[in-house]
């Protein structure tokens, strides 16, 4: 087999005092560089490695740790465990653990591992490009912005670009375009030029350059710096402005006996925004409509003050603590219900304050205290804090989603899609990309995409949320790795409330469970390394709750000369409930005896890539079925 894929890559082969897999070192000079490493005595500094074999001869804690350390330090992804014994149940459930390649036995004939090494390197490399791929697009969708021309006419525009010019397609782009002076002029230019415009409070920096070929342009475009901005309304104050009033508020309430009242208004996410340059560009514009809005919402007797770009204090007038509770709440839904901005979302949180403090240095530290949500439920008396930060008071499930997801849009917040095939948990990364009428596209992960086209359904997570979001898939286009998501409902429960992967046998598999002189048939459900969970069709004696019972069943183990091993185990009978016109029993596995352990690691890492390879082959099947 030809391993010339192979020159440009770099393996660690780490083994303890002699290294047994004498294939692999016969195969050194095949790579860029190959290191052997006695784990006994690793130098302070590890090398580099692209990929990595880790060998262990004998179970011995010392050597187990140094392998947990050496597997941490370079990550699982490209790591390989080598030993003589690869059914050892304890170094299943050690690859299982940090998923890796595969567990090899240094007894592998040259072949086929020649075959392995093939695989692994391709699938490297390819890594790799996609990596580097990935990375130079990252970098120029978040510092520059880039437009194409051929022939005069705009045929693309990175996303940078539709930012800077504030687009939502093309189309608006080409508008942009033609009503910007500076830029019409350069895109007709035919020689290489370069100007300075301003948008959105900035100068930006725009290089054409024209191709060889006369008909090709690229337009590069750069954020110099913040244009000069127009002054401040003269009706808000500043906080040194502030502290000069709440010394006359002092005086005032001191000689009537009155409380001091103040709302406070804080963006809260405006770290967050501010750190993302994609976001600062509109967030000028954003405070700026903020401010106005809370100017027009606000009682006309009360003063607004800055105390910094995202936290806004007003003043209150001699009101019951009550009555001003309801006026924060009607201020706060309008703030909340406003179009502040469509590429930058604030998220609103609203506070009343009311004190009979006379110390200005205390109220001002409380005041910083609130402002910075250092604090907690004991720090004020409820007749002295009320707050509102849940949108769950003023919007509907439906309306919260679709507030949460046009907010994920401007801050390209990271979510996870989550969907569960044959019992598989199928849990990856994704962005809401953008929004039509209908619903959102979202980004995926090819697995995934398997996964939602064969289910018509897909569950969005965060830990921003209250509840997972359930969602209906409409379209899936593995071109562009997108998905339509459509009839958004906050899910009652958590969709994968657990702790270890759960797999579906790939027929059915009867079960028996035994205890004392009973005894039941059954089916198994699904099943993990801790739990089995099973249908039975007839009742079940409470008396097995929390019990320990014995279980008899079959799984598939194509090494055996009948293709199954028989299962013998005792395990406790943890949960009995209807479930559509049968029981459905769980079993909690104690520490499974030899050779069950290893037979149950054995029969869930395979099982798990039937599992993928099935849902990839129907996916193909779906997708041929399509084009004819």
């Amino acid at each position: 087999m030809n391993l010339d894929i192979a020159q440009n890559i770099t393996v660690g082969y780490f083994f303890f005092d002699t290294p047994h897999f004498s294939e692999l070192l016969r195969l050194k000079k095949t790579f860029k560089n190959f290191f052997t490493i006695d784990c006994n005595t690793l130098p302070p500094k590890l090398p580099v490695c692209d990929l990595l074999f880790l060998e262990i001869d004998t179970l011995l804690k010392e050597k187990i740790t140094k392998l947990n350390t050496l597997a941490k330090h370079y990550g699982a992804k490209n790591l390989t465990l080598v030993s003589k014994d690869s059914d050892n149940s304890f170094l299943l459930k050690f690859a299982l653990h940090f998923s890796m390649h595969r567990l090899l036995s240094y007894e592998l004939d040259a072949i086929a591992l020649e075959k392995y090494l093939y695989e692994i390197c391709k699938k490297h490399m390819t890594q790799q490009v996609q990596v580097q791929q990935s990375e130079i697009f990252k970098q120029i969708s978040n510092f520059i912005g880039v437009i194409t021309l051929r022939d005069h006419e705009l045929i693309f525009a990175n996303e940078k670009a539709l930012q800077i010019f504030v687009a939502k397609d093309m189309n608006a782009l080409k508008n942009s375009l033609k009503n910007i002076t500076p830029m019409s002029v350069l895109c007709e230019k035919n020689l290489d030029t370069q100007t300075n415009i301003t948008l959105q409070e900035w100068e930006f920096y725009a290089f054409l350059h024209v191709m060889p070929n006369l008909r090709d342009k690229i337009i590069t475009i750069t954020p110099l710096k913040n244009a000069p901005k127009n002054t401040k309304d003269d009706n808000i104050l500043n906080r040194f402005q502030f502290v000069e009033l709440l010394k006359d508020m002092l005086l005032q309430n001191y000689a009537q006996e009155q409380n001091i009242s103040l709302i406070f208004i804080n963006i809260a996410n405006y770290q967050k925004l501010i750190s993302q340059e994609s976001q600062a560009l509109h967030l000028y514009d954003l405070l700026q409509n903020f401010v106005h809005k809370i100017s027009q919402y606000k009682h006309e007797t009360q003063k607004i003050i800055e105390w910094n770009p995202s936290f806004f204090i007003l003043t209150c007038e001699n009101e019951s603590f009550e009555s001003l509770q309801n006026a924060l709440d009607s201020l706060h839904q309008k703030l909340i219900y406003s179009d502040f901005s469509e590429q930058v979302h604030p998220a609103i949180i609203s506070s009343l304050f009311r004190t009979k403090n006379d110390n200005i240095n205390e109220i001002l530290t409380q005041i910083e205290a609130i402002n910075a949500r250092d604090f907690n439920s004991d720090t004020f008396k409820n007749d002295q804090f009320f707050e509102i930060n849940d949108l769950s008071l003023y919007l509907s499930p439906s309306e919260q989603i679709h507030h949460y997801l046009k907010s994920c849009i401007a801050n390209k917040i990271n979510l996870k899609l989550l969907n569960i095939y044959k019992g598989l948990c199928i849990n990856t990364n994704t962005q809401v990309i953008r929004q039509n009428d209908a619903g959102y596209f979202f980004s995926f992960e090819m697995l995934q995409g398997y996964s939602m086209e064969l289910e018509k359904k897909s569950t969005i997570q965060s830990a921003d949320l209250p509840h997972d979001i359930n969602a209906d898939v409409s379209y899936v286009d593995f071109e562009k790795s997108l998905v339509f998501l459509t009839n958004f409902t906050f899910a009652k429960t958590s969709a994968n409330n657990r702790q270890h992967t759960r797999v579906q046998p790939s027929f059915r598999t009867p079960i028996m469970l035994k205890y004392d002189k009973y005894s039941y048939q059954g089916e198994i459900v699904d099943m993990s390394i801790t739990a089995i969970a099973a249908n039975f069709f007839q009742q079940i004696n409470e008396k097995l709750y929390s019990q320990k019972v014995s279980l008899v069943f079959r799984l598939v183990d194509a090494t055996h000369e009948d293709g199954f091993v028989q299962m013998a185990i005792s395990a406790k009978l943890t949960f009995i409930g209807e479930f559509d016109k049968s029981l459905k029993v769980v079993f909690l596995l104690d520490k499974l005896e030899k050779p069950y352990d290893a037979y149950m690691l054995k029969y869930m890492y395979t099982r798990q890539k039937e599992l993928i390879l099935e849902l990839k082959k129907q996916t193909k099947i779906n997708a041929n079925a399509r084009k004819r």
